[in-house]
């Protein structure tokens, strides 16, 4: 069995990829007819390829904390091989299940010669500290109550994330997710060694970019006044979060968009701002297949080590 299991392995990497190129052109082209209803004006094209750059350059940036994340874990890769990593598999999130893209980046450490159990952490720490910035971000712009929630949430948060505490829900949910990716056999237990501060910080870059980007496609159909960003800011960082967090939503599609309505009503009128939901939307589609081009088409063909 173990030697036909390596004779499939390569067919099973083809059908991981060629599902994720349907699931993904397929939100594209379901997107495109609603972006195709927004009805941009010529001169609003700069701000949405603008917001395109941010978004493109925050899902790179998120690639480099990642590899910071195995560097803190005592685990050494190049920048440049995490950020194609990173972009290669972020488009698998549009897969049902939305696992794929932490299953192929827990392969592609795995291929580098580091266990089982250090992949299954760096993808489990990413959504926790992604969870906190969003939550730092709620805190300083939301009407109330969310920046109550917010606050409270990001305190307890804090808490948590300390290694005294987080280490063993570590290894409870790194058993969980190796079990519901069929590799339990081999699990190493990883821990972190000290408080992940950079970390936090590098994914609050990761958001502030993402916002950025939100902020640009708002400003495409209605005009935000400079008091009202911080409020722009947190309530897209939060719809965010929700759809993160939502379990069964591939990407957060949907979720975050009924989110987002509900967050940022009343900062705009509503029709503006669903157009730039479903403008930042399909911007957000159109970064990540332009990442996983690149990652793809630059590959190198020889072993990261």
């Amino acid at each position: 069995m173990g030697g036909l299991g390596r004779r499939l392995a390569p067919w099973g990497r083809w059908v991981i990829f060629g599902s994720t190129v349907f699931f993904l052109v397929h939100a594209l082209g379901t997107h495109w007819q609603e972006f195709q209803n927004t009805h941009l004006q010529p001169a609003s094209w700069r701000q949405v390829l603008l917001a395109l750059g941010f978004t493109l350059g925050a899902h790179s940036w998120a690639g480099w904390v990642w590899q910071l994340t195995l560097q803190q874990l005592g685990y050494r890769v190049p920048v440049l091989w995490a950020i194609r990593v990173y972009l290669k598999t972020n488009s698998a999130k549009y897969l049902p299940g939305n696992i794929w893209h932490f299953y192929g980046r827990v392969r592609a450490v795995q291929r580098t010669g580091a266990s089982l159990g250090l992949g299954v952490v760096s993808v489990l720490l990413e959504p926790l500290l992604m969870a906190l910035a969003a939550l730092g971000w709620g805190s300083l712009g939301s009407p109330s109550p969310w920046q109550q929630l917010s606050w409270a949430g990001l305190g307890v948060g804090l808490m948590l994330i300390h290694p005294r505490f987080l280490n063993p829900l570590l290894l409870f949910w790194s058993r969980a997710k190796a079990k519901l990716l069929a590799q339990e056999a081999g699990l190493e237990v990883v821990k972190l060694q000290r408080y992940p501060w950079a970390l936090i910080a590098g994914e609050g870059v990761f958001l502030t970019l993402r916002g950025t980007a939100f902020a640009l496609a708002l400003a495409v159909f209605t005009p935000v006044a400079l008091w009202d960003l911080p409020w722009a800011y947190s309530g897209f960082a939060l719809a965010w979060l929700v759809g993160l967090i939502v379990p069964g939503a591939p990407a957060g599609l949907g979720v975050f968009e009924l989110t987002a309505v509900v967050l940022l009503s009343g900062l705009c009128p509503f029709n503006d701002l669903l157009s730039a939901i479903l403008c930042y939307r399909f911007i957000s589609i159109v970064a990540e297949a332009l990442g996983a081009s690149w990652a793809w088409i630059t590959e190198p063909k020889t072993a990261v080590r």
